[in-house]
């Protein structure tokens, strides 16, 4: 986002459901941003990411809580809260 307020690129596509308040929160005006595309489609699934030397033990441990949120009704919960929809891949 930065780069596109220094005028070093031109387009970002982002999910726009919290975008005010991130750009804010890292000194950004957002009434600066000009919306010129919507795209219906645009995926919305949240990934964790984690460096190649995470022990193994670790992300077993994550994705064991990540089923158990799911499980819990959790997950849909905050799917429904924020009028998300997981995309059938």
């Amino acid at each position: 986002m930065k780069m596109l307020y220094k005028q070093r690129t031109d387009l970002v596509l982002t999910n726009t459901l919290s975008l005010d308040k991130e750009l804010r929160s890292i000194g950004l005006d957002p009434n600066r941003l000009e919306k010129k595309l919507h795209l219906p489609e645009f995926p919305s699934e949240l990934h964790i990411t984690a460096n190649k030397k995470l022990p193994a033990d670790i992300a077993t441990r994550i994705r064991q809580s990540l089923k158990a949120i799911k499980a819990s009704g959790q997950y849909q919960a905050l799917l429904n809260k924020w009028q998300l929809t997981l995309s059938a891949y």
